[in-house]
Parts: C-alpha cells; sequence; structure tokens
C-alpha cells in the first residue's frame, strides 16, 4: 500500500487524531484536543472548525457526519454536541442521570438512539437539539458499545458480556462473556449482516444474528495483536482492523490453517490423505490421523504413530483406510491401517520414493525401476532395461479411466504403461521438464503433470503442451496439482495455489493477499473431499481452502483523472486548445483505488481518436500521447478490482486540438494569393535584371578580351617555370650533377638510387613551402615516407587550416611523428624548410643548421629538436641561404679520428663567402672528399644554396 501523509503543516487543525470519519468526498478528523478538520479527497481543501475553547480542549472520540453539512460529535467527557458551519451547540439529552455518558447517537426513521455509558435512550424527535430522550434500556454494567439490528432488537457490549437484547419480546440471550478488564471497544456489522464485536485485549467475535454463527478471532488466527482500537468497513465491504500493532484487513475464511496451535502435532506437513471426516498427515514427528467436526473447521482429536524414529514423506489410504501405506525418509515403506499398528515391508530391499495403488495391486517407485506389491510381497520389478526412462522412480500415476498407469523419473522422460508395454514422452513428444512433481487426470483420463521448472503440462492428442501457452501462472515452480468434477485444476506452486477452470481457459490466484497462510504447497500434497474443500500439506501446516467461502469482489473501484496537460497548459474537460507543432504532447495522471487486492488491480485506458482498444499499464501516473495531430479526442480510463469487475462507465477527459494557424484553409489561401504576387513581381524583376545586363554585357567582354591576354602572358610566365622546375629535379635525380634553378643551387652525393635528403616544393593556398628534409631513411622506403608525409600534410591542412606561418611547421611536425612512431629502426628527422612571403623568408630548422651569407659574413642558425615544428626565424629577401645535410657532419677523417664538423664547414663558407653559388657548392664538396680521403662514406651527403 502506498500512504500519502498529511501533517499540521498541510492545513489539518493537530497532529494528533482522536477519530476520523468518512461522507462521500469528505474525511472528517477530530482531534485530541476538541479541534475539528474536513478534508476533501478530491479537492485536497481543509476547512478547520475550532472548538478547543468551547469544548474545553476535550478530545472528540465519534463524529456522525449529517447530509446538511452538520455534524453530530461526541467528546471524551461523555458530552453530545451538534456542529455546523455556524458554530457549536450542546445537545441537552434531558437523560434524568447524573453520571450518565454519551457513547454514540444513531438516527433512523423513528428519531434518534442515544447509547450511553448505562443504557439506551429514545426521542421521537427529527431534531436532535429539541429532542428529549427516554430510556428504552438500562444496564447495571457500563456499556461499551452497541448496534442496532431490526425489530427493536440490540446487540450490545458491557464491560461483562455481549449479548443480543430484543425489546420487543423482552429476550436477552448471551452471545460471549468477556475476559476479566476486558472492555467491548465497537460494534461493526458488514455487508453479509455478520457483527463484529472488537474488544480492548481479547480480539474480535464475529457473529451471524441469523444462523447463529459465532467465531472468535485472535492472534493465533492471524491478526496482529488482541488490543483493537477501531473497526472499519470500506465501500467494497472489506473489513479494517486497527490494533495496538497496525492495521489489518480481513480476507474471510476461505482459507483455514490447521498448525499446532490448532491442535496437530507439528507444522510441516510432507503429504495428506483425506477419509470423510479424518486426514492423515506425514509430517517430522510422524503420522497423524487428525479427526475433525462435522463442517471440518475444528479438530476434535488426533493419533500419532511412530514409524521407529523415521520421518513418513508420503501416504496411500485403501479401503477407508484399512489399509495405509506409508513412504519415510529413509526409504522404508511401512504397512498399517486405521484400527492398525505399522509395521515395516520386511521383503522390500530398495529405497522407496513414492507408491500408487494400480488395478488393486501396489507399485512402488524405487531408485532401482518399479516393483509390485501384494500385500507385502513383491510381485514383479521394472526398470529402464523394460522401457522407464531411468531408473529412479519419483512418480506413479494411474488412470482409471483409460487404464493405463504413467510413471516419471529424475532426469529421464517420463513412460506411459498400458497392455504390458512402456512408451517414453520426451522433448520430441511435447514434454520438455524432466522434474515432474505430481499429477493428476481429467475427464478424457488425459494426465496433466506439475512440473519444478516449467509449469504444468497437459496431454492433448498425444502430444503435451505447456499450459503457459494458454494463460501465465502466478509460478513456474509447480508441486501438486488435482482436479475437480467440474473440471477446475487446482495447481499448488511455491507462492500458493492457482485454479485453472479448463472450459473457460481462465485462472485465478489464491496468495498471501487472498488469504493463502502455508507459504507453499508441497510436492503431491494436494487432495479435494466430498465437499469441494481443498486440503494442501504446506509448510505452515494443514491448510483448507473452501472456494464457496470466497467472496468475489463485485464493487467498481475508484477511477479519477487527476490532471492532463498538453505542452505546459493545463487540459480542461471539453476544452479547446491552438498548438504549435512541437506542443501537441498530451500528459496525463490518472489512478485507481480498490484495496481488497491492490496488487491484482489492472488499469486500462483509451484514446478515441488515436486507438479505440484498450491497453493495460501499471503506472496510470504517467500516461503520454506525442505529437498528437489536429482533431477532437476522448479520454478515458477505467480500473478493474481483483475480481475483474472494472468501471462500467469509465471516466473520460474530452479536448479539442485545432491546427496552428499556419495549418489553416484561410492561411493556405492567402499564401495562394501571395505567392502569385510574389512570381509576378519577380519576372517583372527577371525583364528588367535583362536589360541591365544586355547594357553591361558589352563592357565585360571588354573586360574578358583585356583579362585573356593577360592570361595568355601568365601561361606563357607558368610553362617557362614549369620547365625550369621539371629540369632542375631532373638534375637532382642524377644523384652527383650540381642541379641548378634561378634561385637554387643542389648537389647530392648518395649511398642509394633514391636518397634519404629530399627537396621538397609543396604548393599551400598562396604559400610555397620549400627546403631540404633528411627523411632518416633512403631508398624506396624513403620516397613511400615522403609520399606519405606529403599526404598527410595536405590532409591535415585541409581539416585545419594554420591561423600562422608556423602553423605550417607545426603541422608538418606533427605528421613526421605520426609516421616515424611505426618505424622500428629509424635515426630520426631533420630539415631546413621556409616559405617565402612578400618581405621576408620565415625560415623553420629543425636538428639542423644552416648558414646565411650576408655580405663579407657568415650568420649561423641552428635549431634545437625539442620543438616539433622546429626553430623558427625570419630572414630578409637578401645575401644568400647555405644548407648542408647532416651527413656532411657523418664524414669520417681519413686517418678516422675525426668527423667534418659545424665550425669547419663555417670556416670554409667565411674564407670562400666571394664566391659564386656553384662554385662554392663545388669547393666544398672537393674539400669534404679531400677530407675524407679512402674512407667510406657514412651518409648521403647534400649541399644547397637558396639565393634570397
Amino acid at each position: 500500500y502506498e500512504f500519502h501523509q498529511v501533517f499540521e503543516r498541510d492545513g489539518l487543525a493537530e497532529n494528533a487524531i482522536s477519530s476520523i470519519c468518512a461522507q462521500g468526498d469528505n474525511v472528517w478528523l477530530g482531534h485530541w484536543a476538541g479541534s475539528l478538520t474536513i478534508y476533501n479527497t478530491v479537492s485536497h481543501n481543509k476547512t478547520i472548525v475550532d472548538l478547543r475553547e468551547r469544548l474545553g480542549y476535550t478530545s472528540i472520540t465519534r463524529i456522525m457526519p449529517k447530509s446538511d453539512s452538520s455534524a453530530v460529535v461526541v467528546t471524551n467527557d461523555g458530552r453530545l454536541y451538534s456542529s455546523s458551519p455556524s458554530g457549536l451547540e450542546q445537545v441537552v439529552t434531558g437523560i434524568p442521570i447524573g453520571d450518565e455518558h454519551t457513547i454514540t447517537i444513531i438516527e433512523d426513521t423513528s428519531g434518534y438512539f442515544l447509547v450511553g455509558n448505562r443504557g439506551i435512550f429514545h426521542s421521537p424527535s427529527s431534531k436532535l437539539g429539541q429532542a428529549s430522550f427516554d430510556p428504552i434500556f438500562m444496564d447495571s454494567n457500563n456499556i461499551g458499545a452497541a448496534q442496532y439490528l431490526e425489530n427493536e432488537s440490540w446487540i450490545i457490549g458491557d464491560d461483562r458480556e455481549v449479548f443480543i437484547l430484543n425489546l420487543r419480546a423482552g429476550t436477552h440471550q448471551t452471545i460471549h462473556t468477556l475476559k476479566p478488564h476486558v472492555e467491548v471497544v465497537s460494534i461493526l456489522e458488514d455487508q453479509e449482516e455478520y457483527i463484529w464485536i472488537s474488544t480492548s485485549d481479547d480480539g474480535i467475535i464475529r457473529y451471524h444474528p441469523i444462523t447463529g454463527e459465532s467465531v472468535h478471532i485472535k492472534r493465533e488466527n492471524g491478526l496482529s495483536y488482541n488490543q483493537i482500537r477501531s473497526l472499519f468497513l470500506d465501500r467494497e465491504g472489506q473489513v479494517w482492523i486497527a490494533t495496538s500493532a497496525g492495521l489489518d484487513q480481513y480476507l474471510g475464511q476461505s482459507f483455514l490453517l490447521f498448525d499446532k496451535a490448532a491442535g496437530i502435532s507439528d507444522n510441516l506437513i510432507w503429504d495428506i490423505a483425506e477419509l470423510g471426516n479424518s486426514v492423515i498427515t506425514a509430517s517430522p514427528v510422524g503420522l497423524e490421523i487428525v479427526e475433525f467436526d462435522q463442517e471440518k473447521t475444528k479438530v476434535l482429536s488426533k493419533r500419532l504413530f511412530n514409524l521407529g524414529q523415521d520421518e513418513p514423506r508420503k501416504i496411500i489410504a485403501r479401503q477407508n483406510g484399512e489399509m495405509i501405506y506409508v513412504i519415510t525418509a529413509m526409504g522404508d515403506l511401512w504397512l498399517g491401517g486405521l484400527n492398525q499398528t505399522f509395521e515395516r515391508v520386511s521383503d522390500l530391499k530398495l529405497k522407496a520414493n513414492c507408491l500408487e495403488e494400480v488395478n488393486g495391486e501396489i507399485w512402488v517407485g524405487t531408485d532401482q525401476g518399479v516393483i509390485k506389491l501384494f500385500g507385502d510381497r513383491i510381485l514383479e520389478q521394472y526398470a529402464s532395461e523394460l522401457g522407464l526412462g531411468g531408473d529412479r522412480v519419483n512418480g506413479i500415476y494411474y488412470s482409471k479411466i483409460k487404464n493405463e498407469t504413467w510413471v516419471t523419473v529424475l532426469g529421464g522422460s517420463c513412460a506411459l504403461y498400458r497392455e504390458g508395454r512402456f512408451k517414453l514422452f520426451g522433448p520430441d513428444e511435447g514434454m520438455t521438464s524432466n522434474v515432474i512433481q505430481d499429477a493428476a487426470f481429467d475427464m478424457n483420463g488425459n494426465p496433466w503433470f506439475a512440473t519444478y521448472d516449467e509449469g504444468v503440462f497437459y496431454l492433448e492428442d498425444g502430444v503435451f503442451h505447456n499450459l503457459s501457452e494458454k494463460v501465465e501462472l502466478s509460478s513456474n515452480t509447480t508441486f501438486a496439482i488435482e482436479i475437480d468434477d467440474e473440471q477446475s485444476v487446482w495447481i499448488g506452486h511455491n507462492w500458493g495455489l492457482d485454479l485453472y477452470r479448463i472450459p473457460y481457459e481462465d485462472v485465478s490466484s489464491f496468495g498471501a493477499a487472498q488469504g493463502f497462510l502455508g507459504l507453499e504447497v508441497n510436492s503431491g500434497a494436494i487432495e479435494i473431499d466430498a465437499q469441494k474443500n481443498i486440503w494442501m500439506g504446506t509448510l505452515m501446516g494443514l491448510l483448507k481452502f473452501r472456494p464457496t467461502k470466497f467472496r468475489a469482489n463485485l464493487n467498481e473501484p475508484i477511477s479519477t483523472i487527476h490532471s492532463a496537460y498538453i505542452g505546459n497548459e493545463p487540459i480542461e474537460n471539453e476544452g479547446v486548445y491552438r498548438l504549435d507543432f512541437d506542443e501537441s504532447t498530451v500528459t496525463i495522471n490518472a489512478s485507481g483505488l480498490s484495496l481488497a487486492d491492490p496488487e491484482s488491480n489492472k488499469f486500462e485506458y483509451r484514446l478515441n481518436g488515436v486507438h479505440a482498444h484498450w491497453r493495460v499499464t501499471t503506472n496510470p501516473s504517467e500516461i503520454e500521447y506525442v505529437s498528437l495531430p489536429p482533431g477532437a479526442y476522448k479520454f478515458e480510463f477505467r480500473t478493474c478490482n481483483n475480481s475483474g469487475k472494472c468501471n462500467e462507465v469509465p471516466v473520460s477527459l474530452e479536448f479539442t486540438i485545432r491546427p496552428p494557424l499556419y495549418k489553416t484553409w484561410w492561411f493556405y489561401t492567402l499564401l495562394f494569393f501571395l505567392v502569385v504576387v510574389v512570381i509576378f513581381l519577380m519576372d517583372r524583376f527577371r525583364v528588367l535584371s535583362l536589360i541591365d545586363e544586355k547594357n553591361t554585357l558589352g563592357e565585360q567582354i571588354l573586360l574578358l578580351e583585356q583579362q585573356v591576354l593577360e592570361l595568355d602572358q601568365d601561361k606563357r610566365s607558368l610553362i617557362d617555370k614549369h620547365a625550369q622546375n621539371n629540369e632542375f629535379f631532373d638534375q637532382i635525380s642524377d644523384g652527383h650533377a650540381l642541379a641548378t634553378r634561378n634561385d637554387i643551387f643542389l648537389k647530392q652525393k648518395t649511398l642509394e638510387h633514391q636518397s634519404s635528403d629530399i627537396f621538397i616544393q609543396l604548393k599551400v593556398d598562396d604559400h610555397v613551402i620549400e627546403g631540404l628534409i633528411d627523411l632518416g631513411i633512403g631508398g624506396e622506403s624513403g620516397a613511400l615516407f615522403m609520399e606519405k608525409l606529403r599526404g598527410a600534410f595536405f590532409s591535415e591542412i585541409r581539416s585545419n587550416p594554420p591561423k600562422s606561418e608556423s602553423g605550417y611547421f607545426k603541422i608538418l611536425g606533427d605528421q613526421v611523428q605520426r609516421i616515424t612512431e611505426r618505424l622500428e629502426k629509424h635515426k630520426g628527422v631533420n630539415w631546413v624548410i621556409w616559405i617565402e612571403m612578400t618581405d621576408k623568408y620565415v625560415l623553420s630548422v629543425y636538428d639542423n643548421v644552416c648558414y646565411q651569407i650576408s655580405g663579407n659574413q657568415v650568420v649561423e642558425y641552428y635549431g634545437a629538436k625539442d620543438e616539433m615544428g622546429g626553430t623558427v626565424f625570419e630572414l630578409p629577401k637578401t645575401d644568400r641561404l647555405f644548407v648542408a645535410s647532416d651527413g656532411v657532419r657523418d664524414q669520417i677523417s681519413a686517418d678516422g679520428t675525426r668527423t667534418y664538423s659545424d665550425r669547419k664547414l663555417l670556416n670554409k663558407l667565411t674564407q670562400n663567402f666571394e664566391m659564386s653559388s656553384d662554385l662554392l657548392i663545388r669547393s666544398i664538396f672537393t674539400d669534404i672528399e679531400s677530407w675524407k680521403g679512402g674512407m667510406d662514406q657514412g651518409d648521403d651527403i647534400t649541399l644547397m644554396i637558396k639565393e634570397l
């Protein structure tokens, strides 16, 4: 259950509540200090009537609302008041007894009855304020409660007894004598005319005045406590009991539990056998024969049989109990009777698991197949060699209708024995479970099996089907099954009891919420007696279920639509709403109430205009429709209770969604004319534009002719430059010749056909990037390296264009690092590259040295290795830039002791700065060759001069 709590901070007069009464949508609350709060359960409005000073801060113990918005209240000290919005008026009863306290007041067609603590009084007046009361009954004991029945009959509880008083006949009939110091608290009549009398410390007496049936309900019968505070009858006929330990809901007497407290010897019942007014039970303490009264509601006597300190597990009774076979936990077989002692069957050498009577013979299932008994003698034995699905037999079931026997085994297929032969039924025949717990036969003699893992199977046309294909059981862990004469299948499982009606193909569940007290039904422990009562052996005792006592809930639930919104706008019934396309989501908050079994309630809804069929939801507080088109809608909501009773007239909400302005017919008409006007204006504009274009076309032709001449000149210039570039790169590829271009002189001496020193020229946007890169790897690998670098460089520039010239160097460095990370043997990359600007060069030097020859000075530029983009310099467009690959510094002198150093190269440049570029390169190459003498060349050598 879910409780919504309301406190003083929410608008109550006080937090302490001494009485409560409901009338329609209003709940009247009486408080300990004498105030009244009237709470409306629909609007949640609260009206406070402050009576504290008038009542002397005495608590209100009883409230009786009247149809004219007034109420009669009784205070703790027995005073009677009439309260209305205009004020409070004490009722002067005129009773001449000084210590008389009002208990309650009852209104009927004859006037008012006032129940005091010493008597009952009557007034024929229809107005309470003008009533004069005369005594109709006086009691020498203190009256706690009284209830008017009919024909001047009353049921009265005082501090000594509960009795029926018939004033017309002058009779007094005692129903129940109270224990000392126990008082009657309240009396309530339910819809079935049962009278409920609650006591201060001895539970409840439930009495029927016509049949005279009287039942004493106490803690051992399921009450949470014997101290009863109040009784309440709700609109569905459910009786609610407020005890000192909590709130109890009375679930009826359809289930009766017989445990130790009820007179049997143990609560755990493994198996049962029903014999008239007796039930034989197998429990841990032994085999017990329990005798009941005629109605089978009370234990009259019991007899316990000891089976050699062993625990009985299975029972089969024959000949009205004259022969009773019992299987124990140790697998022994015992034979006895109602009037006999029990003895072990001595000839049985095998461990018994189950037994069944088949055509006057006893079949016993063992761990080595099936044996036939006659009395205590073994007649025959069947094992897997003769057709059984296995040797560990756990069930034998005989169909009298078809004269055939079914044998189930653990871990194997079940077998049908007919006319001396076995036939197996496994997965191919639909039986997919091999953990069968119990079996029963329908009116056609077909078997129904309860299984541990897959629910219930039934045989139809030679093939097994699972019952879950038709209905959903409360649990698929089923232990016991039985079928009555009306073709109702009773299924015991680990949550309680299910009823499947074969003719109607529907299922009903009986769990804890319906009064099932046994936790779960034990394997095979279910029987149906002649009165169609269901007997079950459970973990909590012997449980009896009386289907005729189970009362269906025929009261309609309460269904309410609390709120509804279109977008953020509340929906009013029959409201009209015009919304934008993104605001047409409807959210609805509804609820349903039936307290008989809230967990079994179903909530259904539909929206006419979208779906006419009912949809089922478990959370009606969040019903949503997304993007409803314009139209008229009617939302309907209903609740179905635990018995399937739904609201005959669902609660509804009607609303209309109009299209937005841009979807109306007049908007489309206006739009059409607007398009026509626009097309006309566009046509006029086109004509005028054509005239203007014609006037300017001549000027544009002259301008284009001039541009063609200029482009032709540029084309010839580019052809010349391209030819120079092709010639330059052809010279480089020679590997030994001096390659020249207008502004670049380059000479190489390589170890392989393809040098690791690469001259690059990359054109990006308006920039030309040139320079010398030592890839650290030559040959075909070097060529592949360069192609990958070129592709990655251009790809990154297109994705993330740099914002400055140094950004190009940074991108180049990043791509070099990504490529070289994949190479296992790589000595590293170095470069000297530049970008030509309008008035300067931007130079990047990475892990290398270059030199600027300016007049008679040589300036050295060194680039560190720690910055991936290289060290950036700016150079004026004057003089020359000398670049040497790091292979120059790797050349070893003729004596093998020194390398050609940067200092030596700088001295050579300083001494020969006046030479032309081609002569300077040849001179330095000659010096290097002379330096290394006959030593092998250690790396590719490249010298280059860029004339700035």
